[in-house]
């Protein structure tokens, strides 16, 4: 990346033909073909270079253009006929992003090349488009409840807390005094008074306004009015509580339509549930590597001896994939369970539900629940680097139910068996995307919504693009 470049300002790159065909990575095909013209080439392939000048490695946007007085033909490269014109953007503005043959039908796309799975800018750029723009969970509305009820969450450096006023509202703040910035909360809990910080005292009431600041009497002109809390977005839906730092987000009915009715649709307690536990998966993959393994069933029969299992308790044949807008459903019947993968219920259906159900929502989170078990799940992705994600995976049970040896056994064969075999999935992936020897593939995706179809995935990574819409190139 280049720093201190105008809008426009370039750089010329010209390299002789065997430099161009030890560093070029364009889908394992030789960037030279004889049959076709170099610039044609050139032009078509630009956009997924990687150069070596040196020990320097050279990426970024090009624009082709002939050597004055060059001759054409294959010949051309050997005589430096053709210069690649490096482009920059706006100053201190990273390289755009490469789109490759990543396109608008699921049948035909290429996926996302691969350096949106490692590069560092990325993630910084999906901070501020996607995490500080989406809705994000905090909670279960059960855990505040009560008034001064309160949880602190963390969305990429950035400290929220939302709590239940005395008045009985949901409020939400960012988690910083308004007076020399420290952190007002911890954990979670409830507030006997008010918010008090715990650096110079100043306290807040939990309407957010500034009751008290020591001394403060004694200083010019100071209104305590000026120093209230500044307040985020919050909002009770499908059962949880959700934050967006986004004063401009629509509300969450119509963010996500339909979403909430086929959370209740499934999830009969949705509102009943309360926190259980909680295990986590600390996993070196990129956070949408872990998103996109959780939304496609075409891995299921090939990828260990717990998916394998996991095809026996449900009907791959009769799952479906649907595509929403800013959220995704696998639907799977239950399966015959020959081998006993956890016990089913002999007499009758059991549970939230008899299917398999995972619902995800844009951009980091999936309610779930697995067939018989008498209790919901989610997951939340969090992206911790570049290559590293946590997955947070709770679990929520009815009071007095969840103590069934169907419900007990389908946690232990996940947290023992399927999450950690899903967990080195993701974390090979990611091992393999930063290999030279990979740019971009095809999606496995075709009409109908099977469960075996990719066409989820293309759909999250269409999202991932618009979100990012100005930053990217073809």
């Amino acid at each position: 990346m280049r720093h201190g470049h105008r809008q426009g300002a370039e750089e010329n790159l010209a390299f002789p033909r065997a430099t161009l065909l030890a560093g070029v990575v364009c889908d394992r095909r030789r960037f030279v073909e004889p049959e076709r013209s170099p610039l044609a080439q050139a032009r078509e392939f630009a956009g997924q270079l990687e150069f070596r000048r040196g020990n320097r490695c050279v990426t970024g946007r090009f624009r082709v253009e002939r050597i004055p007085g060059a001759t054409g033909g294959v010949d051309a490269w050997r005589r430096r006929g053709l210069r690649f014109r490096r482009l920059f953007g706006s100053v201190g503005m990273a390289e755009a992003l490469p789109l490759g043959r990543f396109g608008a039908d699921h049948r035909t796309s290429f996926t996302l090349p691969s350096p949106w799975y490692y590069r560092p800018d990325v993630l910084e750029r999906e901070k501020e488009n996607i995490f500080f723009r989406s809705w994000r969970v905090v909670c279960h509305g059960s855990r505040l409840a009560d008034p001064g009820a309160f949880v602190t969450v963390d969305i990429h450096g950035q400290g929220v807390f939302a709590l239940r006023g005395r008045d009985g509202r949901l409020r939400a703040f960012y988690n910083v005094c308004q007076h020399r910035a420290h952190e007002l909360l911890r954990g979670s809990g409830t507030l006997k008074a008010t918010i008090t910080c715990p650096y110079h005292g100043w306290a807040y009431g939990t309407d957010g306004a500034l009751r008290t600041a020591r001394l403060c009497e004694k200083v010019r002109d100071f209104d305590r009015a000026d120093f209230g809390l500044v307040p985020v977005r919050v909002q009770e839906f499908a059962g949880f509580v959700f934050v967006n730092l986004d004063d401009d987000a629509p509300p969450m009915n119509e963010w996500a339509p339909g979403f909430e009715a086929e959370c209740r649709k499934w999830f009969p307690d949705l509102e009943r549930v309360s926190f259980g536990d909680r295990t986590d998966f600390d996993i070196a993959s990129n956070w949408k590597v872990a998103v996109e393994n959780a939304i496609e069933g075409y891995h299921f029969p090939n990828s260990g001896p717990f998916h394998r299992e996991l095809c026996d308790i449900i009907d791959m044949e009769t799952t479906r994939l649907h595509v929403h807008d800013r959220w995704l459903a696998i639907i799977a019947p239950p399966g015959r369970n020959e081998t006993g993968v956890y016990p089913f219920p002999k007499d009758a259906p059991g549970g939230q539900t008899d299917h398999f159900i995972t619902l995800y929502l844009w951009p980091d989170w999936i309610i779930y629940s697995w067939p018989h078990a008498d209790m919901i799940s989610t997951f939340l992705l969090r992206a911790t680097g570049p290559g590293t994600c946590v997955v947070e995976n709770a679990y929520y049970r009815v009071p007095g139910h969840g103590g069934d040896e169907t419900t007990r056994a389908s946690e232990t064969w996940f947290n023992e068996g399927l999450g950690p075999e899903d967990a080195a999935l993701n974390e090979g992936v990611q091992r393999g995307i930063v290999s030279r020897g990979y740019y971009q593939s095809r999606f496995v995706s075709r009409d109908g919504e099977p469960g075996d179809s990719e066409h989820c995935v293309h759909a999250f990574q269409t999202w991932v693009t618009q979100a990012l819409e100005g930053e990217c190139r073809p």
